[in-house]
């Protein structure tokens, strides 16, 4: 964590919204300082936002759809994707 900021891992229901509108909502949030697309269905918010802050913004802005949001820990996780998506979670900076 830098400055204050964290990194969150969303993950959406594209069965019932597809990731971009979520992204069109969260754009709007000034509670969100950037976010990345990590997958089709996943994108890592940064914020300074605690999870349960962040969470409540969230279902305000997309009531009723199914997600998934979880913190993402310094040396916590694993997974294979391109250097640039793990060195924004894990150096998270506003855009």
């Amino acid at each position: 964590m830098s400055d204050g900021l964290a990194s969150y891992l969303l993950v959406v229901d594209s069965s019932q919204t597809a990731l971009q509108k979520w992204i069109d909502e969260i754009d709007m949030m000034v509670e969100v300082v950037n976010w990345q697309k990590m997958l089709p269905d996943a994108a890592v918010l940064v914020s300074e936002q605690d999870i349960r802050q962040l969470n409540s913004l969230l279902r305000k802005v997309m009531p009723n759809k199914r997600y998934i949001l979880v913190e993402i820990e310094n040396g916590n996780k694993q997974g294979w994707l391109a250097k640039s998506a793990w060195k924004f979670m894990n150096n998270p900076k506003p855009a």
